[in-house]
């Protein structure tokens, strides 16, 4: 199946059609909420699925039923500020991270939590050096079993015990260039791969603290806002923004922005090799 979170409900289509999700008062196990802010396959094939307002559930598709958990009353905010879960990510061990994001932009603190399967409920990460981690938009778990994060506060590695450290080398590239990160992913080397709003991709290799930066030209930049990221088998990149596809080549270090889908052949079609 092909699981897509839209602004109007939960869909998931099985190469034929579609099948809509919507929420059920009189129904328990039916989904909570309505726009889908994340979603994610987890090992055991369940899917979850964090809805606004301020929801989360996971679909269990042998039973063909959602459970619901809370998580706001662990995050400090004013009433007015409506919370909502960005990211979420798992680690080799089958612990589910989840990144706390406000919906317009309102600064929150402690954002990172994390779902306890012995007692079937969502906790707060423990965070004994007090780091302020404010926001966090996006996150990535990489080979070695590390935990990347993208938050207002900057981008963050968590290590296997727990230990957080900044990434300064990251933080300088964004800041002198009057940008900021929107995604991050780990390939299978464990490098990882940083997209701005602007279109700034970084190459950052953990071990030697080098960043390799690549730009989409001006013309392009200048008028896209730059997303998410995606990485394929060929470990070539893949670059969701407002204005259609974008597509890294690594061998050729080449973009490619792909147009709409055409009807008459249902192919991809690209409009511009940068």
């Amino acid at each position: 199946f092909i699981w897509t979170g839209t602004i109007n409900g939960l869909a998931r289509f099985d190469g034929y059609e579609f099948k809509r999700f919507f929420s059920n008062p009189n129904d328990t196990s039916s989904i909570r909420g309505l726009v889908c802010w994340a979603l994610f396959e987890d090992r055991k094939r369940q899917i979850w699925v964090a809805t606004g307002p301020e929801n989360l559930n996971v679909y269990n598709p042998v039973t063909r039923s959602f459970r619901h958990y809370d998580f706001k009353h662990l995050i400090d905010h004013p009433s007015n500020v409506e919370l909502g879960i960005s990211c979420i990510s798992e680690d080799q061990s089958g612990k589910i991270y989840l990144g706390v994001h406000t919906n317009f932009g309102e600064r929150i603190s402690g954002g990172l939590l994390y779902f306890d399967a012995k007692e079937d409920q969502v906790k707060k990460i423990e965070n004994p050096d007090k780091i302020n981690i404010q926001n966090i938009i996006s996150s990535t778990v990489d080979s070695k079993n590390n935990l990347w994060l993208v938050s207002y506060s900057g981008i963050f590695k968590i290590d296997p015990t727990g230990k957080i450290d900044s990434v300064p080398e990251l933080k300088n590239i964004f800041r002198k260039m009057n940008d900021f990160p929107n995604a991050l992913l780990a390939d299978k080397a464990s490098q990882i791969w940083v997209i701005s709003n602007k279109g700034t991709l970084a190459d950052y290799d953990p071990q030697s603290k080098e960043v390799k930066v690549y730009l989409f030209p001006q013309k392009i930049a200048r008028s896209f806002n730059f997303s998410t990221i995606a990485i394929d088998t060929a470990q070539n990149l893949w670059i969701g923004t407002d204005q259609g596809m974008a597509f890294f080549d690594r061998e050729n270090k080449a973009f490619s922005i792909f147009n709409q889908v055409n009807r008459k052949n249902s192919a991809l079609s690209v409009i511009n090799q940068l």
